[in-house]
C-alpha cells in the first residue's frame, strides 16, 4: 500500500524527502485552501491553483511509493518523520506486496 502525508500533521520540515530513495516519490507541495479543495487528487504531481498560497507540505506520489519494499523493515519516510501518525497508509492506493515488488522492479529498470 502507498503512503499518504496528512497535510494536517505535516510541519514542513522536510525530513521525509532526503529518506526517500525512489526517484521523485515525495515532492514539496502546497497545502490547499481547504474552503477551495475538492479533494479530488487530480493536482497531485502538477501544480494546482489551490495550493498556491499555501504553507509547504510534501506528497507521497502512490505510483512511485513502494512503501520500501525489500529496502527497509518500515517506510523510510515515516521512520525520520518527526510527527506521529503524519505518514500514514494511503487507503486509496492499496498493493499487495507483489504489487509493490513489481512497481519497485519498474521503477528500477527506469519505467
Amino acid at each position: 500500500m502507498a503512503l499518504i502525508i496528512d497535510y494536517d500533521k505535516c510541519t514542513g520540515c522536510g525530513a521525509c524527502q532526503p529518506a526517500c530513495d525512489t526517484n521523485n516519490a515525495i515532492y514539496e507541495s502546497r497545502i490547499p485552501d481547504p474552503e477551495e479543495c475538492e479533494h479530488c487528487d487530480v493536482c497531485i504531481g502538477v501544480d494546482c491553483d489551490f495550493y498556491a498560497e499555501g504553507d509547504v507540505t510534501y506528497v507521497i506520489d502512490p505510483d512511485r511509493c513502494t512503501n520500501c519494499i525489500q529496502d527497509a523493515e518500515s517506510p523510510k519516510c515515516s521512520t525520520v518523520c518527526p510527527v506521529h501518525n503524519c505518514i500514514v497508509p494511503d487507503k486509496y492506493h492499496e498493493e499487495t506486496e507483489e504489487q509493490l515488488l513489481e512497481k519497485r522492479r519498474k521503477i528500477s529498470e527506469g519505467g
